[in-house]
């Protein structure tokens, strides 16, 4: 997403809306396993902060905000932790928009 927009993303791990099963089953590794798995998923989108908050008027669903995009010419997406450190992830999970 990234990438094909121009842009680089922040997300704040502390952020990442965990199930309560993942969090029990995997404590230590469950900000790893929803950065990179892909079996328990939510939609992600990106739009600007006005948009967010039209859309919260408008939908029966709660929005949550894990982070922010920057047009730095970056194009690269970095997790962090609660002190702001980058959490470092190896590439997993399924890439959708990986040309075959």
């Amino acid at each position: 997403m990234c990438r094909l927009s121009g842009v680089s993303a922040t997300v704040q791990a502390g952020r990442l809306p965990l199930s309560r099963p993942l969090r029990q089953a995997f404590p230590e590794e469950a900000v790893r396993l929803a950065a990179t798995g892909g079996e328990d998923y939510e939609l992600l989108f990106v739009a600007p902060a006005a948009v967010l908050h039209q859309l919260r008027s408008y939908l029966d669903v709660s929005l949550t905000v894990i982070g922010e995009t920057a047009a730095d010419g970056e194009h690269g997406v970095h997790l962090l932790d609660e002190s702001g450190q980058e959490i470092a992830l190896e590439n997993a999970g399924w890439d959708h928009l990986r040309r075959a």
